[in-house]
């Protein structure tokens, strides 16, 4: 996995409460759908240079962009499941490439 600059992420798009932690420098700004994230409420990561953002975010696509690369997990729960993924997977699909089951 790698960090990025910027991200397209999706939650569920059911019910459930759905999170993004971003890990960024203490100096970098952090947009998420248009809206820059409160450096205020970022938490530092102590011995370091690096705050976390802990943002509560809806169903859906989201689109997060940032100054500079930062790390950033996805994950939520409802009553009976529960998700988590990284970003920075860099999934890329070919069409000269057979996965059975997902891509014929």
């Amino acid at each position: 996995m790698r960090a990025r600059s910027s991200y397209l992420l999706q939650t569920p798009v059911t019910g459930g409460s759905h999170y993004i932690n971003v890990t960024a420098g203490s100096t970098e700004s952090v947009v998420l759908d248009g809206e820059p994230l409160d450096p205020v409420a970022a938490a530092p990561v102590v011995g370091t240079d690096l705050v976390v953002y802990r943002q509560a975010v809806g169903p859906g696509p989201h689109i997060l962009a940032a100054s500079a690369r930062v790390g950033m997990v996805v994950y939520g729960h409802d009553h009976d499941s529960a998700y988590r993924y990284s970003g920075g997977m860099r999934v890329r699909w070919s069409s000269q490439r057979s996965i059975p089951g997902v891509y014929p």
